[in-house]
């Protein structure tokens, strides 16, 4: 049975983001209780969660328990909860749609900044409202007959800080959104500038469901255009000539990048740096990226595995490769690691999780059940 179908299963689970500023890493104990440990690897807190959210943002952890959800701080207090899932907070502030009315929550829980004064086009009304990023957010307007949307941005005073004039836009990524006006396409500054033309009307950019993010990071966007993927800089210029299979966003100045199904890393002149040859989606942190080669027993493919290990921007294997393991990126010093548990070459349905540092060695390990 070939073992990389194990590691397949996992690997969503393991490209994850982990909290810089809280310094808390998510858990899961053998008795299935959910917490965090701090970087030396100690427990802050466990318990009977449904669900607990990987990351920390301003300072709180979204959980469920049951029917109800509420946010922790990073002691494992339970701050204030909540009826339904609303989502994480950005820049202090929670977006909430209750009843029909749209409003901002602050870090305690309270009503921090009201919608209901604000003025919008005859017929419009207030469809949906999104995190704070560089200090706006984005405001969805739906008429109430013909369904047609507007988008605009507010700011912490619950004023227009730019119009709703547009017939799509996005939230301000690295202070730059990608928005749509009278059937062109630009990429606009938190002034409201219209600072570039994109030369088609969507220009390839894509979102995936309600998501109002598009993929820009380090100054470059992802495009898609033909069923395959490339780059383009703020000026809408296209940094490299290559097309690739799929792609990820930069990320410590380099970008995972697929050709012929393998994957290889490129940097932010699209120059490819690192030849595709990897079976791994993942990117470089502090420097390293974790990246899996398959090994065949006696040269036949169909008894063949994967091992896994972390290798520098020029390809060197700095942490060694290892079989049956998953890890995540590494975030303040640590990574998150699976080591799956196998008998006579099958799995168990247990795995060790854990968090490594640098050097190799394990901060923090326990034994759990999938």
């Amino acid at each position: 049975m070939r073992r990389y179908l194990i590691i397949i299963v996992f690997l969503t689970l393991t490209i994850q983001c982990y909290s810089q500023k809280e310094n808390r890493w998510l858990i899961k104990k053998e008795n299935g209780n959910l917490g965090y440990i701090d970087s030396l690897g100690n427990e802050v807190f466990s318990g009977k969660f449904d669900m607990l959210n990987e990351n920390y943002t301003c300072g709180l952890a979204l959980f469920r328990k049951g029917s109800k959800y509420g946010y922790l701080d990073i002691n494992g207090n339970i701050i204030f909860k909540t009826n339904k899932y609303w989502g994480q907070f950005s820049e202090n502030l929670l977006p909430v749609e209750e009843k029909g009315r749209f409003y901002y929550l602050n870090i305690h829980g309270q009503k921090a900044l009201e919608l209901s004064k604000l003025e919008f086009p005859k017929g419009m009304q207030i469809n949906q409202v999104y995190n704070f990023y560089s200090g706006l957010a984005l405001v969805k307007l739906k008429d109430v007959f013909s369904e047609d949307l507007l988008y605009g941005f507010i700011n912490k005073n619950g004023q227009w800080a730019i119009k709703p004039v547009f017939h799509h836009a996005t939230s301000f990524m690295e202070g730059v959104s990608y928005v749509i006006k009278e059937k062109k396409s630009y990429f606009m500054n938190n002034r409201g500038e219209l600072f570039t033309q994109l030369v088609d009307k969507n220009a390839g950019i894509t979102q995936e469901g309600e998501s109002d993010l598009f993929d820009h990071s380090e100054g470059i966007t992802l495009i898609y255009p033909k069923d395959s993927v490339t780059y383009i800089n703020r000026k809408g210029e296209r940094i490299c000539s290559r097309m690739f299979q799929r792609a990820n966003e930069f990320s410590d100045g380099m970008a995972a990048i697929q050709l012929n199904d393998k994957w290889g890393f490129c940097d932010t002149t699209g120059n490819i740096v690192i030849q595709p040859q990897y079976y791994v989606r993942s990117n470089f942190r502090e420097g390293l990226a974790p990246v899996s080669l398959e090994v065949k027993e006696n040269g036949y493919a169909f008894n063949s595995y994967f091992i896994e290990g972390f290798i520098d921007k020029t390809g060197k294997t700095v942490i060694p490769f290892q079989p049956n393991v998953s890890f995540g990126g590494f975030k303040n010093g640590l990574t998150k690691g699976r080591r799956f548990i196998l008998e006579n070459k099958l799995y168990t349905g247990k795995y060790e999780l854990f968090y490594m540092r640098k050097d190799g060695k394990k901060v923090w390990s326990e034994i759990v059940k999938q």
